[in-house]
């Protein structure tokens, strides 16, 4: 029945914003971030690695993006040392 559908949206509605705040929230998306951020640049340390040292060895950004199957802005931000 579409009321009762109304009636439970009402209901998880009034619930959300007795048990969220923004601040909450954010501070809790900000946490979860942090997590999947910390696993991925564990995950590309030897990729940043392989990075430096192809690029001392005279490789292009390009040619190092392909080899490793990263996009081009990566390695640029691995050699000028942005964490991404």
């Amino acid at each position: 029945d579409p009321r009762e559908v109304g009636y439970i949206a009402k209901s998880v509605a009034k619930w959300t914003w007795r048990n969220f705040s923004e601040a909450k929230f954010r501070a809790w998306q900000a946490q979860s971030g942090r997590k999947g951020g910390l696993a991925k640049g564990m995950a590309n340390e030897d990729k940043r690695a392989s990075a430096r040292l192809m690029a001392a060895k005279g490789m292009s950004q390009r040619a190092i993006a392909v080899e490793l199957g990263v996009p081009r802005t990566t390695v640029q931000h691995w050699l000028d040392g942005v964490d991404e």
